[in-house]
């Protein structure tokens, strides 16, 4: 089938009221759904009475949710032409889906905007900002081997594992103590590695 695609002032009337959707979307909307005079209510989705312009787009509530876009998007009558037809042939389903491949491009691109913006507010704000644990030790049960995360990275061939926390009391600064020891593999003779690490108290001694 020939492709259809809106005109120039319809075009316009759609994206100042819809900017985020692309034109190819709406081109494909119409290649699909059509579009209808106002005396077709009957095809309308429910509800849909109060038709006060010659032209309708309607579109599957299930469409227009996705695109939050309105389900009945009326054209004004000061809109000399809606659309035009044009002389080569193209499947409905592949202008549906350039439509909606361009349309996920941009709400990627979007998304990718906020994170950025995010980012940066979180610069400016350290109390913000989400870190890392220095230091994660999971333990499924009693039994298993402790996956243990050190500054965002996991430790393997571990071979022992302490830990120690104290709170401070009115007599004593509590402190914290952590030792980590794990195999280096691709040498010629057996090697240990050591994190450790003593912090308040439990540095004096």
């Amino acid at each position: 089938m020939s492709e259809l695609f809106f005109s120039k002032e319809a075009m316009e009337y759609l994206k100042g009221r819809y900017p985020h959707v692309s034109e190819s979307m709406f081109n494909g909307l119409l290649n699909e759904y059509g579009v209808r005079i106002k005396e077709d209510i009957d095809w309308l989705p429910s509800g849909v009475t109060d038709v006060s312009c010659d032209y309708v787009l309607g579109i599957p509530e299930q469409v227009s949710d996705v695109l939050d876009i309105n389900y009945a998007i009326k054209f004004p009558v000061n809109i000399s032409t809606l659309y035009y037809k044009s002389e080569s042939d193209i499947g409905v389903s592949d202008a549906l889906k350039c439509g909606y491949e361009n349309l996920y491009k941009q709400s990627k691109e979007k998304d990718s905007i906020t994170s950025k913006l995010v980012d940066t507010f979180a610069k400016d704000k350290p109390g913000k900002r989400k870190t890392e644990p220095l230091l994660t030790i999971e333990l499924e049960d009693e039994s298993s081997v402790p996956k243990v995360i050190y500054k965002g990275e996991e430790v393997k061939y571990k071979k022992n594992i302490q830990f120690e926390w104290e709170t401070g009391t009115a007599t004593d600064m509590g402190g914290l103590e952590y030792v980590i020891e794990y195999q280096e593999t691709g040498n010629e003779q057996p090697t240990v590695n050591r994190i450790e690490r003593r912090v308040g108290e439990n540095a004096l001694y």
